[in-house]
């Protein structure tokens, strides 16, 4: 009978996820999934890999560290299969956030970060933002 270090129940992007940290660190491992692999809540998901920018609002800080953490880590270490992808936000006169209060966030996240791979976030005029997302009705 063969042993392993490690067994993973679920192959979705969490059990492969802990799979392949485990093998790079040495550990021999077995997966073990029922249906097919990533065929269940994974195949559903958005495909991104967030730094938690959400939880700024709720103030949760130390989970922000550690998603923006985390995600530098599989940015790093998969680099083929991970880019930064740009986001726009846009900020409307009566949104239920204030235009200020947006950027103070992106700010704050971004400082959090302290990545050099994702760029700063920068404002952008009303024209620019048109050029960008020419179906946006401001």
């Amino acid at each position: 009978m063969e042993q392993y270090d490690l067994l993973v129940i679920g192959g979705g992007i969490n059990g492969l996820g802990i799979a392949a940290d485990a093998a790079a660190r040495g550990l021999s491992v077995c997966i073990v999934e029922k249906g097919d692999w990533g065929g269940g809540t994974t195949s559903a998901s958005s495909r991104l890999i967030h730094g938690g920018l959400r939880y700024l609002q709720y103030g949760e800080i130390d989970l922000v560290r550690e998603s923006l953490r985390e995600r530098g880590i599989i940015v790093r270490q998969r680099p083929h299969l991970v880019h930064p992808l740009s986001l726009l936000i846009p900020s409307y006169k009566d949104a239920p956030m204030p235009k200020w209060m947006v950027g103070v966030g992106l700010g704050m996240y971004h400082m959090l970060a302290r990545d050099p791979i994702f760029p700063a976030p920068a404002p952008l005029s009303l024209q620019a933002t048109r050029d960008r997302e020419p179906a946006l009705n401001p």
